[in-house]
């Protein structure tokens, strides 16, 4: 008599602290569409189906809670507190597309989400870890993922999105720099 495997071999991969922007979601979900023969189902923030990662021209806001793609034998989660992708089956072609989606993760990495991680469970070890805790969550440093309802080159650059900051900065600056200098001058002289 033949061994038979009577429980299915699951293969979860963690994908780790990410940022995706809609290309991103889009060479996913291809993957995804090409791994497969059945349907591929799209949902967002747990609220919202989409056919496809075109749809979400239409969404109404910047960033996603949630996107969750499932198809016959995949499940790909993208949420607040996990980045994880689920081969129920796994098989040459699943397993493929697995990797490029790894792929695509890695060099998608928010590297600070990763020390926040292990700062998080340093601090665990302290007197104070649930006052710690509740703050860490309040200020969203449960987020694993950040997910953009937009492509990345529609995305403001840094210096537009900063520069009234800078501006603001940069005069206040100036001002106590100068109010500084007559002072210094007129008190020691």
């Amino acid at each position: 008599m033949a061994l038979k495997r009577i429980k299915s071999e699951a293969d979860h991969r963690p994908l780790g602290h990410v940022r995706f922007w809609t290309e991103d979601l889009a060479a996913i979900v291809s993957l995804i569409e090409q791994a497969t023969q059945g349907d591929v189902e799209i949902r967002i923030d747990d609220e919202l189906s989409a056919a496809n990662v075109t749809d979400l021209a239409d969404y109404p806001h910047v960033r996603m809670t949630s996107f969750v793609v499932t198809a016959p034998g995949i499940v790909l989660i993208l949420g607040a507190g996990v980045a994880s992708l689920r081969l129920d089956e796994p098989n040459l072609t699943a397993l493929g597309m697995a990797n490029e989606i790894e792929r695509i993760a890695k060099v998608r990495r928010r590297h600070a989400g990763d020390w926040l991680a292990e700062f998080r469970k340093a601090l665990s070890l302290t007197p104070f870890s649930p006052l710690v805790r509740e703050s860490l969550q309040v200020s969203g440093g449960n987020e694993s993922v950040v997910l953009y309802a937009r492509s990345q080159k529609d995305a403001p650059t840094w210096l537009a999105r900063n520069k009234d900051g800078l501006t603001t900065n940069v005069i206040v600056s100036a001002v106590f720099g100068v109010l500084g200098f007559l002072a210094g001058y007129f008190i020691h002289r």
